[in-house]
């Protein structure tokens, strides 16, 4: 199905037209900064960007020192992905999976999840990053019991350059999956996640 070049330019945020890193280190002027609401619009932006011969890179709070995020082509960030979607407690009150959106900062969900007398298992130096972000860069705490975060995810939802969606674990196509969990951001667009080992439980 064609895309018009209009159909995504109505996601492009005006007020964005320059991007750089957290630390300040890096800088690039992308041809667009979208900030997609929804899936559907980020299905639009990829099937675009195949259509006109873009590149895609995705970014959230910029935290990599790298510029592995840096672009002259269109930059996605996912912001307004930032929802909890759903809480689903083990029967044996252990522990509770909790579906989430990507862009969704560690500070926002410390929040939530605290509301509800839960906890991440293991965390980082800071909370600006975004679950996505966490968890596709290998970040990690200092604990000795526990290993990189992303170890605490049970399944991730990507979208795909065709823009279709895919859903891996474990257990459907694992390889694909361990690719997903430190991938730079460079394997799919990560749409949403499940937490279990993660398994928020902690009381």
């Amino acid at each position: 199905m064609a895309v018009s070049m209009e159909d995504v330019r109505v996601l492009a945020s005006p007020a964005r037209t320059t991007h750089h890193t957290w630390a300040l280190t890096f800088y690039c002027r992308p041809e667009l900064y979208l900030q997609p609401s929804s899936i559907e619009q980020l299905q639009t932006i990829v099937r675009a960007a195949h259509q006109f011969k873009k590149t895609v890179t995705v970014t959230g709070s910029g935290h990599s020192p790298s510029d592995i995020t840096m672009t002259k082509d269109w930059l996605i960030n996912l912001d307004n992905f930032d929802n909890v979607l759903s809480f689903s407690r083990h029967e044996s009150g252990l522990f509770t999976d909790v579906r989430v959106e990507a862009g969704i900062r560690i500070y926002q969900l410390n929040a939530v999840l605290a509301s509800r007398g839960l906890a991440l298992q293991n965390l980082g130096s800071i909370s600006d990053q975004s679950i996505a972000g966490i968890i596709s860069t290998g970040t990690h705490g200092s604990s000795a019991y526990h290993g990189l975060i992303s170890q605490q995810i049970v399944d991730i939802t990507l979208l795909l350059a065709s823009g279709d969606l895919l859903t891996v674990s474990p257990t459907v196509q694992p390889c694909l999956f361990r690719a997903a969990i430190l991938s730079l951001g460079k394997l799919g667009i990560i749409t949403f996640r499940f937490s279990t080992e993660l398994r928020l439980g902690l009381q």
